[in-house]
């Protein structure tokens, strides 16, 4: 847009946190030719929101989600390419199971990226449980009582690359705490992701972002009591 559209036409706006530690008003108007109180700036709620997730995160309450996040991003990571993606996909035709991509947890991604890892590896349990099984085996040959050359054998099926995964435990996901946590975590950044791409919405005022905010307060406290 032009210049003299934008003085117009412009009356206010949504940016992050960085904009708004660099006062970016006033650096529009100063553009602009605006005086400043005729623009207001104000800080994206889906961006607010995400910091609060984050902020949640680093309580001492939740370090059992950073223990969990790290194991499904092991597992993830673990199964994305080589020769385990191959036995991912070999393994899933074997339990007759339809399975999803690997997906990995990204930093710089709204609530909706790290959904979608939960939602892989719940939609992938039964493959990932089959195969940490077999790995199981393979780890108790490959450190009990049996011959040189097929201990040889079994580690020279392991890439160079896949050691420090090789020895990820079966038990962080075979164990009811697990699944129940990871069923949860569903629900719950189920009902993030609803309020995230409410508030993602350019054609809405702000107090209806403020209203979906409250409705999330009152979804997450209506939850709450089912656990």
């Amino acid at each position: 847009m032009k210049r003299t559209a934008l003085k117009e036409q412009l009356t206010g706006c949504a940016v992050d946190g960085a904009y708004v530690n660099f006062q970016i008003e006033k650096h529009l108007c100063q553009k602009l030719g605006m005086r400043e109180k005729w623009l207001i700036v104000s800080w994206d709620s889906a961006h607010l929101l995400e910091l609060a997730i984050n902020d949640a995160k680093k309580q001492s309450k939740f370090f059992w989600l950073q223990r969990f996040i790290k194991t499904c991003g092991t597992l993830m990571n673990k199964y994305s390419y080589g020769k385990q993606y191959e036995h991912l996909l070999e393994a899933a035709e074997l339990v007759e199971e339809q399975i999803l991509q690997p997906k990995q947890f990204q930093v710089t991604r709204f609530v909706q990226c790290e959904l979608r890892v939960y939602e892989t590896v719940l939609r992938d349990w039964t493959t990932l449980y089959y195969l940490q099984e077999q790995d199981c085996v393979i780890n108790s040959l490959g450190g009990g009582d049996v011959s040189t050359r097929t201990r040889r054998n079994i580690h020279t099926e392991c890439e160079a690359g896949d050691r420090d995964n090789f020895s990820f435990k079966h038990d962080d996901i075979k164990s009811v705490d697990f699944v129940c946590k990871l069923i949860g975590l569903n629900d719950i950044y189920n009902i993030l992701v609803r309020a995230s791409m409410s508030v993602q919405q350019v054609n809405k005022y702000p107090w209806e972002h403020d209203d979906s905010i409250r409705y999330l307060q009152k979804c997450l406290n209506e939850y709450s009591k089912l656990l």
